[in-house]
């Protein structure tokens, strides 16, 4: 079976994606070989507002911090 490694969860990992209306944070809880299981942490109204906070809690600094690299 060939391993997939575009899809790399870890434990204690916040992401974020759509949900409802708004874009939802969550974090990683459990990861195994063929999926991952996530708990709801909040809503954001934007993408940015999510992508920031995840940025954030994963220790990521901010999204511009990456552009100025």
């Amino acid at each position: 079976m060939a391993q997939n490694n575009t899809f790399k969860a870890k434990v204690g990992q916040y992401f974020y994606g759509r949900h409802r209306n708004y874009f939802g944070v969550w974090i990683w809880e459990k990861v195994w070989e063929n999926g991952a299981s996530g708990k709801f942490v909040a809503d954001f109204s934007s993408r940015e507002e999510a992508r920031t906070y995840v940025w954030k809690m994963n220790g990521w600094g901010t999204p511009e911090t990456a552009l100025a690299r």
